[in-house]
């Protein structure tokens, strides 16, 4: 069975849904909710609900959050062996939404991934590179993240996660062997306005051309852009009536590399992809607590 080392950030996400519009300044009624989240884990989830082995890289507080988040990657079968205990408090991501659930505030609060090392990280190194595939978002400091681009000898999957985090690895992407962008963190790097599929291949073409051995920029309802040295394609995406596209992008790379770890080809992979994104739109869940192959396998067959 094949090993996928996952690296990068935990959340715990706390919502706030106003019931009537937001009074500034004042206490709204409402409803909270909190959430596992951060991308790396909700990857490490996808990839453990499809069966996958998981070593997941992170670092937990040594809090209530921190402990409850590192009894549900237990519970998953997720290893976290490896992770690191720090004695500060767990990424948490604080947010208010109006009653319409537009995002009127937010603060975001991971200064615990100061506190990772590259002498942290050199001490996992061997048993990283023993995995099969190793996932990264670019959560942690540039400096860990370029030890890790620069020591990994196993095939790297990275998610760009945002503009400002994608900027800390920008000069180091030719390490990269499958690059996910979003649409916007695509025009970043490619220099040009995304507007149709015809300019979403020409930035895949773009990005190729820097060094990024295969790029798959997903572009929501219009599919993703699968690019590398032989050429580009548009891979469709399903047609789906969106509950909720909080998560879409982490399990999709959840699915592509469950696809490469079943040894499928780029473009089964990116399939893979499609369909577990697609069944996670449908959920209020970041990650559906329904995902699984039989659902992936469903879905697969509705890709044209």
């Amino acid at each position: 069975m094949k090993k996928i080392a996952v690296i990068g950030a935990i959340n715990m996400d706390i919502s706030g849904k106003s019931q009537g519009e937001i009074i500034s300044f004042d206490s709204n009624i409402g409803r909270i909710q909190l959430s596992y989240g951060g991308v790396a884990r909700n990857i490490a989830e996808n990839i453990a609900r499809l069966g996958v082995q998981v070593e997941f890289f992170s670092a937990f507080g040594n809090d209530m959050f921190g402990r409850e988040i590192l009894s549900s990657c237990q519970q998953l079968g997720i290893s976290t062996k490896y992770s690191e205990k720090i004695d500060c408090p767990t990424s948490t991501y604080l947010f208010v939404s109006d009653n319409e659930g537009e995002m009127q505030v937010a603060v975001n609060d991971m200064s615990i991934y100061d506190n990772i090392t590259v002498e942290m990280c050199k001490k996992n190194l061997e048993f990283i590179n023993e995995c099969d595939y190793v996932v990264m978002d670019t959560n942690f400091p540039k400096d860990v993240l370029i030890f890790y681009l620069n020591n990994i000898t196993k095939p790297i999957i990275m998610d760009a996660v945002s503009i400002p985090k994608l900027s800390k690895v920008v000069d180091c992407l030719d390490k990269v062997t499958y690059f996910k962008p979003n649409r916007l963190e695509a025009e970043f790097l490619s220099g040009m306005k995304i507007v149709d599929k015809a300019s979403g291949q020409m930035a895949g073409e773009k990005l190729v051309a820097l060094g990024i051995k295969n790029v798959l920029i997903t572009l929501g309802g219009e599919g993703v852009v699968v690019a590398n040295q032989n050429g580009c394609e548009i891979i469709p995406a399903i047609k789906t009536k969106v509950v909720n596209a909080t998560g879409a992008g982490d399990s999709f790379v959840g699915g592509f590399t469950y696809g490469l770890a079943q040894d499928y080809s780029i473009f089964q992979s990116v399939k893979c992809g499609v369909a577990t994104s697609s069944f996670t739109l449908l959920s209020e869940d970041t990650v559906s607590k329904e995902m699984s192959i039989e659902h992936l396998q469903i879905n697969l067959k509705k890709i044209q």
